[in-house]
């Protein structure tokens, strides 16, 4: 039995108990058994146990038995949770109606178990270190993988890309997962105090990085592209993160091959210039839109559209009976309907658009260092997740939602790290308002009683 597997069942004996004494220690777990995927990872050595099974089970009689309420801490969250139930709502729904329950039940069983650890994760972690150490912990288990997907790289000098897979994931789906997690490392490099934990972030990313560019796929390519903008615009310009950010700007261009620009370019030429993958894709779009069109309300049926898609693909599929949509709004949409891609896409833009209004505030510089790392990579990570996933679909993935957990949890803590001088400038601009002596040069401070209120 390997080092792993005996970390892994140590770290399993551990968490099943306490998480019926401190809840928040099943999310951990649970992060950690996402992130690296131990049944895959070491499926030749690890007894065969649904360890996530186990583990949600625990974290449901913990909060039980912890007497916590069904409180969600903010109004960003409550909206998050309300689209997600509908969304899963709406799942169940064209389940019973499928035409193949069987089929369909793959796409379903890891959709409720999504949501039941994501509603979990909002009720039982209530406190802002016990957050922190979750995040750090999924972004720890992620080095860990790119770390052994680059010393693949550089013991063999190529990674089999057409033959990769990781727990089911193929390279295009194994990157998708991976830029939630890459936004947090790169915020955690831009926000932490600390140097050594700012150098194990800035580390993390730059092997994310070159991992992401090792299987060249192209949609995550352009989705990380759009990361690092969004970052570049949105993070505080002091000489340290300027400084990091060029140390990354010199390594992605000393890791980046020719081959690896070629292939991040191809999505980019003209229509009768794409190669045969490239121009698929857009095929496939066109396909999926017209299946919407023809079935709007509730779709075909969870994993079904691509059962439909021969039938209103422009061109030739080589007489196959299906084919994957390799895009997440229209899996969504013409396997569920419309009111499914309106629930999903409120449920991952709400706390996105949230932290964007946060962090263009006075009040962002008094927030914690977690907080505000979470808050720019709720911007980064959920945008660039999208765009990615305009090329392969993630709606299976469970870093994505980890993120949006993180960032509808973080608002829990925004009220108890307000400065109370807030308050007092609150107090003090009402006044002036009231007998007309302050200038009004700028938007009125916001009393931190009232932040549950807006956020």
């Amino acid at each position: 039995m390997s080092k792993g597997v005996i970390a892994i069942l140590a770290l399993f004996s551990f968490v099943i108990p306490w998480s019926l004494f401190a809840p928040w220690i099943g999310i951990f777990g649970y992060c950690v058994f996402v992130g690296l995927a131990p049944q895959w990872t070491w499926r030749f050595d690890i007894p065969a146990i649904d360890f996530q099974k186990f583990i949600a089970g625990g974290t449901v009689i913990g909060f039980f038995l912890s007497g916590k309420g069904f409180s969600l801490g903010s109004k960003t969250a409550n909206i998050s949770a309300f689209a997600l139930l509908s969304y899963l709502g709406l799942v169940l729904f064209t389940y019973a109606l499928s035409e193949d329950q069987v089929r369909s039940l793959d796409f379903v069983d890891p959709t409720w178990k999504i949501c039941l650890m994501w509603l979990l994760a909002l009720l039982v972690v209530v406190e802002e270190r016990h957050l922190e150490i979750i995040v750090w912990c999924l972004v720890t288990c992620h080095a860990w993988l790119a770390y052994e997907i680059n010393s693949l790289y550089f013991t063999n000098g190529y990674v089999l890309v057409s033959n990769f897979r990781w727990n089911g994931l193929d390279s295009n789906t194994y990157s998708i997962m991976t830029l939630p997690v890459m936004a947090l490392s790169l915020s955690l490099a831009l926000y932490s105090k600390k140097l050594l934990w700012r150098g194990f972030a800035f580390g993390t990313f730059t092997l994310q990085l070159h991992q992401l560019m090792l299987l060249e796929s192209r949609g995550t390519m352009i989705g990380g592209l759009v990361m690092l903008i969004l970052a570049v615009w949105f993070m505080p310009k002091t000489k340290l993160n300027l400084g990091t950010l060029v140390l990354g700007a010199i390594a992605g261009s000393l890791l980046a091959g020719p081959s690896v620009v070629e292939e991040f370019m191809s999505s980019f030429k003209e229509q009768e210039n794409l190669d045969s993958s490239a121009d698929s894709r857009y095929k496939l779009w066109v396909a999926g839109y017209k299946i919407m069109l023809d079935y709007p309300l509730f779709g075909v049926g969870p994993w079904l559209g691509e059962r439909y898609v021969p039938r209103y693909y422009d061109g030739d599929l080589n007489g196959v009976s299906r084919k994957a949509l390799h895009n997440l709004f229209f899996e969504v949409g013409t396997g569920m309907g419309v009111f499914a891609c309106i629930a999903i896409l409120v449920f991952f833009f709400t706390p996105a658009i949230a932290h964007l209004r946060v962090i263009k505030s006075s009040g962002f510089d008094r927030q914690s260092d977690i907080f505000k790392a979470i808050s720019l990579a709720s911007i980064t990570g959920v945008f660039s997740f999208w765009v990615a996933s305009m090329f392969s679909s993630g709606a299976l993935i469970e870093t994505p939602y980890l993120l949006v957990v993180f960032s509808c949890l973080s608002f829990r803590f925004f009220r108890m790290n307000q400065d109370p001088s807030i308050d007092e400038e609150f107090d003090e601009y009402d006044d002036g308002v009231a007998g007309d002596s302050l200038p009004l040069d700028g938007p009125p401070p916001v009393k931190s009683e009232h932040l549950a209120e807006v956020y």
